[in-house]
């Protein structure tokens, strides 16, 4: 049994969901891997490591993780 967010039972103690990954895989991902993820992708563009433009592709691939 599962949910609108792809959740089993045992996802809901964990706060992981499960996401396609290029095709039919399917990877649990923990919400805080996605919160981390994002605020690395900021503070590396706020010091100029990465273009607007890829920011914001790594940034949009992480909010369709949440």
């Amino acid at each position: 049994m599962w949910d609108i967010d792809t959740q089993c039972l045992w996802d809901k103690p964990l706060d992981t969901f499960v996401i396609s990954d290029q095709g039919s895989t399917v990877v649990p991902v923990a919400r805080t891997e996605a919160t981390e993820n994002l605020r690395t992708l900021a503070d590396l563009h706020q010091r100029g490591l990465l273009t607007d433009a890829e920011y914001e592709e790594r940034r949009q691939r992480e909010l369709e993780r949440l």
